[in-house]
């Protein structure tokens, strides 16, 4: 069940949205009862900007309170290709760019465990009957964290994944298919790892801070998901 929700017919203005951001901290400072000191956010990639994340999780990084909390952001790219130091800028405004940090799907991740081909079959009524490896981020699972916040919106997905479930915090399924992704068990620490989802709407329309820079070229252009 989540903490808490907000719905509106029309996207929420800034000042709701910090709002908003705050009460999830505070509602995790309240539930889990930890110091939050090292905390780590996980927002989508630009390719999802649509949502408003970048400042939503721009928000909640200066929210936290800097000479206590040691935050860091690592945009759950997937497949995707990674941010450059500019795109990174545009995404989540004045978050440093030291703690930002690439997801290497190759080389930085580390295998958790395998979903069995016979599961997989069952799941997606035969139309991919081999196993799948699960491999996260090593950053994520090797290092300690107070905290773990997911950012932004799961949306329907020609993969045999969902966006911000196993597709961007694990290596993508060695093949695309139009299947409906099984819902698998979190991985471990998942209590401290709550989630944040926001709407689809322009971060520059509705939750920018004034004047901000055209989009990346690679939003402008025809692009794979």
């Amino acid at each position: 069940m989540p903490w808490f929700s907000q719905e509106a017919p029309r996207p929420e203005p800034a000042k709701q949205i910090h709002a908003l951001a705050q009460r999830l901290l505070d509602e995790a400072r309240s539930r889990l009862k930890v110091d939050f000191r090292r905390v780590l956010l996980l927002p989508p990639d630009l390719t999802r900007a649509h949502s408003g994340v970048g400042i939503i999780t721009e928000m909640i990084y200066n929210l936290l309170p800097k000479t206590s909390t040691t935050p860091h952001v690592i945009p759950t790219l997937g497949q995707h290709v990674p941010h450059t130091p500019a795109e990174n800028r545009w995404m989540f405004g004045d978050i440093p760019s030291a703690r930002i940090h690439a997801h290497d799907w190759r080389n930085g991740v580390t295998r958790v465990g395998v979903v069995p081909a016979s599961i997989v079959k069952e799941y997606t009524a035969g139309k991919v009957d081999w196993e799948i490896p699960m491999d996260l981020n090593v950053m994520l699972m090797k290092e300690k964290w107070d905290l773990i916040v997911n950012l932004g919106h799961v949306v329907p997905h020609e993969c045999s994944a969902s966006p911000t479930t196993t597709k961007t915090t694990s290596s993508a399924s060695p093949a695309k298919t139009r299947s409906a992704p099984p819902t698998w068990p979190p991985p471990p620490g998942a209590s401290k790892i709550i989630s944040a989802t926001s709407s689809p709407h322009p971060r520059h329309l509705q939750l920018g801070r004034g004047s901000l820079p055209p989009p990346p070229a690679r939003l402008l252009s025809p692009r794979s998901s």
